[in-house]
């Protein structure tokens, strides 16, 4: 019996000690209060009006969101495209021919998707260098239609899993 009148009184001083709160010298303003906290002003995303001198109005759109790589190659449809054409190229290329077989048309656009949206794949993994090297000489001319940056980057990538660490 005195242990449990001795936890509750340890309780009831625990719980009405914590309820006496002094004042701060600067209080933080609270919700609803009527102090006021310095606004800064939140740049709008819309397109902004500005006069212009001739009391004309002119209209400045928001700046442009740099496009992803998967984006600039098209998407999934301009990716199929590319896969499509690599194809091409591998039959053309007497050093790739076995690459046909051995890589089909979706293991090229599964290995461009990825390629385009990460920065790592392991669709081509089991490429021999001969095969890697062909597979490559036919990428890179099938992407000879791409934006030239778009083309970069996804070589760069490519080339990073290839390369030795």
């Amino acid at each position: 019996m005195p242990f449990s009148r001795l936890l509750v009184m340890t309780g009831v001083l625990l719980a009405t000690g914590g309820c006496f709160e002094r004042s701060k010298p600067e209080p933080l303003p609270r919700a609803g209060s009527s102090a006021s906290a310095p606004i800064t002003p939140v740049t709008p995303m819309t397109p902004a009006v500005i006069k212009d001198s001739d009391s004309e109005m002119k209209v400045e759109a928001p700046p442009a969101v740099p496009k992803t790589l998967y984006e600039r190659l098209g998407q999934e449809e301009g990716i199929k495209k590319l896969a499509s054409a690599a194809i091409v190229e591998f039959d053309r290329n007497a050093n790739a021919l076995s690459l046909t077989t051995k890589v089909g048309r979706n293991v090229v656009v599964e290995f461009l998707m990825d390629m385009a949206s990460k920065s790592r794949s392991t669709q081509m993994d089991d490429l021999t260098l001969a095969e890697w090297t062909a597979f490559m000489s036919a990428l890179d001319t099938a992407l000879q239609s791409v934006d030239r940056s778009a083309r970069e980057e996804l070589l760069a990538r490519i080339q990073k899993i290839r390369s030795p660490s």
